[in-house]
């Protein structure tokens, strides 16, 4: 039986349930439950990547790509939308680059999964499909209904977030704001560092110290995703069964 996966990443995930849940205070007696759901469903992602990636290319062909992963979750409509607002956004922020700065974008495309990133597409942002990587744009018809339910959903915690931040204190809501931001790499802003990587790898288990660091990324802003999801799952549960405390999540 697999042992109990050492907390890495509690702080994170603590202040990442405080701003998706809109909650009072940051939770955190939830935390060991969500981690090891986290866990559990980003390492047979990426054992699917790795297996996807071998028959492929063989088992000692460089890193597991973020193309790989995508491949792997082809039957996993939800995750695969995630994918395609993910890299769109991606292509947003590094056009966005090269017409500020005059560069070639390559720095700010390197913050893949940074809390800029998350904070947009949490909040709707989107771009034109052409900027979609060929693997991602074959799958956009099989992907365009959950694509439309990303999208209302991304609006309805928008709409959240501005009923909650009403009458804040400006240091109140620069603090939820910075918990909406929150991801497992690269946490705290800017690009995700080698030891970043080396513990999120590690945490994922044996498949994931063979992704390749632009499939990290990605699995760390589907974790967030994923981390949305669950809290709007029991949001409407308790709606459903406590009208009067659907905006409470219990600690």
């Amino acid at each position: 039986m697999e042992s109990q996966p050492q907390r890495q990443y509690a702080e994170q995930l603590r202040q990442m349930m405080f701003g998706l849940g809109d909650l009072p205070e940051p939770c955190s007696g939830s935390l060991d439950l969500v981690e090891d759901f986290l866990r559990l469903r980003l390492s047979r992602w990426a054992a699917a990547a790795v297996a996807a990636h071998e028959r492929r290319d063989g088992p000692h062909e460089a890193e597991v790509s973020a193309a790989d992963l995508v491949a792997a979750l082809r039957s996993n409509r939800r995750a695969l939308a995630h994918c395609i607002r993910y890299h769109r956004l991606l292509a947003e922020r590094r056009a966005a680059c090269r017409l500020e700065n005059g560069g070639d974008g390559a720095e700010e495309a390197a913050e893949i999964g940074g809390p800029e990133l998350v904070e947009q597409l949490a909040e709707g942002a989107d771009c034109d499909e052409r900027s979609l990587p060929p693997f991602l744009e074959s799958a956009l018809p099989e992907a365009a209904d959950a694509l439309a339910q990303l999208q209302a959903e991304q609006q309805q915690r928008l709409q959240r977030l501005n009923r909650c931040s009403e009458g804040l204190s400006p240091a109140d809501y620069a603090r939820f704001a910075r918990s909406r931001r929150c991801c497992l790499v690269g946490h705290g802003g800017g690009s995700a560092s080698r030891s970043d990587l080396r513990r999120f790898r590690s945490w994922l288990g044996p498949a994931g110290h063979s992704l390749s660091s632009a499939a990290c990324r990605l699995l760390s802003y589907l974790a967030h995703q994923a981390v949305a999801e669950l809290l709007d799952t029991v949001k409407l549960r308790r709606a459903e069964t406590w009208p009067s405390e659907a905006l409470l999540l219990e600690a």
